[in-house]
C-alpha cells in the first residue's frame, strides 16, 4: 500500500520502482554474462566472475564534437579525425580505484565521474595503454570506467589530460549483486 498522498510522492514511487525493475533486468543480465564468460573466458581477466568477458567481443563508437571514438575492450581503442584514426589503447588491465588519479569527464555536471563496483573498485576501472606516442614520447592511454544499466553503450569519452584519455561504458556486466 501507498503511503503518498500526493501526485508528485506518487510520481516519486512510480519512478523508484521502475529503477528497480531496471536493475533487476540488469542484474538478470549479467548472470547470463558470467555464465557466457566462464565458459569462454579462460586465459584472461574479465572481472569479477568473468562478467566482462561479453564485453571483449564488442565494440562501441561513439561521435565527440570532430572526433570519432571506437573502443574495443580488452583489445583496443582509437580516435579518429577527417579519416586519419589515432591508436589510443591497444590492451587492458584492470586498475583500482586507489591506483588512479579520480577520472575527470566534462559530461557530468560536476566533473567528477563515479564508477560502479564493490570493495576497493578493483574491477571498476580498466586501462588501456600502449597507444600512439604523443610529442614528447608518452604514450596514449585510455582509462575506461563502467557504470551499471541493463543497456550497453559508451555514454562518454574524451582527452581527459594530455595523451590520457577517459571512457563511460554502462553496461550490466558492472551491476553488482546485493550483499547476501
Amino acid at each position: 500500500p501507498s503511503h503518498c498522498r500526493s501526485s508528485s510522492c506518487a510520481d516519486l514511487e512510480r519512478q523508484h520502482d521502475a529503477a528497480k525493475q531496471r536493475r533487476q533486468r540488469a542484474l538478470s543480465i549479467r548472470d547470463g554474462y558470467v555464465a557466457q564468460g566462464r565458459r569462454q573466458g579462460a586465459g584472461g581477466d574479465f572481472g569479477a566472475d568473468s562478467a566482462f568477458w561479453p564485453l571483449s567481443t564488442k565494440c562501441f563508437t561513439k561521435q565527440q564534437g570532430e572526433y570519432k571514438y571506437e573502443v574495443c575492450p580488452f583489445r583496443s581503442a582509437a580516435q579518429s579525425k577527417s579519416g586519419t584514426e589515432t591508436n589510443i589503447g591497444t590492451f587492458g588491465a584492470w586498475a583500482t580505484l586507489k591506483s588512479l588519479p579520480t577520472i575527470v569527464m566534462l559530461s557530468n555536471p560536476d566533473g567528477l565521474l563515479r564508477p560502479s563496483g564493490g570493495g576497493d573498485g578493483a574491477y571498476s576501472v580498466l586501462r588501456m595503454g600502449g597507444g600512439r606516442s604523443c610529442p614528447g614520447g608518452l604514450e596514449r592511454a585510455l582509462q575506461i570506467a563502467f557504470s551499471c544499466d541493463v543497456d550497453e553503450t559508451l555514454v562518454a569519452i574524451g582527452e581527459t589530460e594530455k595523451c590520457l584519455y577517459s571512457a563511460l561504458i554502462s553496461t550490466p556486466a558492472a551491476c553488482v549483486p546485493a550483499p547476501a
